[in-house]
């Protein structure tokens, strides 16, 4: 091998192995960035980790401070106030303990509703029970009376849906999944915060609601269709409830299977049942929303009115269908 050749040779392979350098110190370089990269995602979420638990611990002290400080400002250890429906009218129960009264002062129970206030004096019993017309909000308060003059502590407003309310929970039947003659829904409803819970002999009737939400907007009524879809708990949604069978709306009476069944948790009281085939017989290729209507023996009804109880949808020989939790909220004015 004579000289020029081998000056060519180590002159290419001193290219090669700088090259070869250039390549590992670009790689060594990218991974240095990606792990500065990973170094920083890491310390900003530390950071925000930080900064939420601070926020939520601050949050917790501010909440607990805030109570400490309600409960030594007020005039009572311990106050209540519970609802009912009985007999047609709304029954409010309060009770409070009155940290100390003189021998002179007077204890009130006062509830505002329907533009009206309603008062009873609390004697012995630390209890005061008022009767009133159905109506969505009560304030309550407690008032200390003297020749003095008075004292009083108002409690926070009352939505009367949220606490005379009742939780629902369906599931399909297994005959569905295995796509037999039955199409079978099953809901199970638990009882309210009402002293009195709900008895099967003051169920008057329920019904399954199918709502083709499509079908509405095709025929024109949208404002039908929003009310289901959004929520519209007045009475006026009945008018839409009582209208003959139609494809829009299908009213179905529910089953009661049993009472206080064990079936669904142990606070479910009432198990319900309807067989939908022969509506998906009737109605091919059709999307429902379903909703669950009771009515009580005080004329009372309840519906749920945010979400539907459960869907289906029916087509080429197919079901597919959707079932969970909701609410049942009286439906008041």
């Amino acid at each position: 091998m004579n000289k020029e050749t081998l000056v060519k040779l180590t002159a290419g392979a001193m290219i090669l192995m700088l090259a070869l350098s250039l390549i590992n110190t670009y790689s060594i370089n990218s991974e240095l960035k990606q792990l500065q990269r990973n170094l920083l995602n890491l310390e900003h979420n530390i950071i925000s980790g930080v900064n939420q638990q601070n926020a939520s611990i601050q949050h917790q002290i501010n909440h607990d401070i805030g109570r400490l400080l309600k409960e030594e400002q007020s005039f009572f250890t311990d106050t209540s106030v519970e609802l009912d429906l009985i007999d047609g009218q709304l029954v409010v129960t309060m009770t409070a303990l009155p940290k100390e009264m003189t021998h002179d002062e007077r204890l009130y129970a006062s509830v505002f509703a329907n533009g009206n206030t309603y008062e009873q004096e609390i004697e012995e019993s630390n209890q005061a029970v008022l009767r009133m017309d159905i109506t969505r909000t009560v304030s309550p308060a407690f008032i200390i009376r003297s020749d003095q003059g008075i004292r009083q502590e108002k409690l926070a407003d009352i939505n009367i849906r949220d606490r005379l309310s009742y939780h629902v929970y369906t599931e399909w039947d297994e005959a569905v999944r295995r796509n037999e003659d039955q199409v079978i829904l099953n809901l199970w409803l638990t009882n309210s915060e009402r002293k009195t819970p709900l008895k099967a002999d003051e169920i008057e009737s329920a019904d399954f609601i199918l709502v083709n939400l499509d079908q509405l907007y095709d025929a024109g009524l949208g404002d039908e269709a929003i009310r289901f879809e959004y929520g519209y708990s007045d009475s006026s949604i009945m008018d839409l409830f009582d209208q003959d069978d139609s494809d829009d709306i299908i009213r179905i009476p529910a089953e009661l299977v049993s009472s206080n069944s064990v079936t669904y948790g142990s606070n479910a009281s009432f198990h319900f049942q309807v067989d939908l085939s022969s509506v998906i017989a009737r109605h091919e290729d059709m999307y429902f929303d379903i909703h669950f209507l009771l009515s009580t023996s005080q004329g009372i009804y309840f519906i749920n009115t945010h979400n539907p109880i459960a869907n289906i949808h029916a087509f080429d020989n197919s079901l597919m269908k959707g079932s969970g939790s909701e609410r049942l909220v009286p439906i008041l004015d």
